[in-house]
């Protein structure tokens, strides 16, 4: 796939979900080792279904950015509570 086509791709996308005015997004930071700590980023567009979130690990001792995860897909519809009984007609 070449850069043009690459990033028509993209531009496309972007333009599906900007300007329908339904996102919803969470923040938070967490603490699992001692050494680092992690800033999460997370927004969902309701009318399109597209989800992106981001995720910052800095250095505990110095503040440096240690990495960075860029997350992107489409909220799920479906239940996520079943059991057994459900299964059985």
């Amino acid at each position: 796939m070449g850069k043009a086509r690459r990033e028509k791709s993209i531009h496309e996308e972007d333009e599906a979900v900007k300007g329908n005015g339904n996102l919803i997004g969470w923040s938070f930071v967490s603490q699992d080792d001692p050494n680092s700590y992690t800033i999460n980023l997370t927004a969902a567009c309701t009318a399109s279904g597209v989800a992106r979130s981001t995720v910052r690990c800095y250095d505990t001792n110095d503040g440096t950015l240690k990495s960075v995860a860029l997350l992107y897909g489409s909220i799920s519809t479906a239940s996520t509570s079943s059991t057994d009984e459900d299964e059985i007609s």
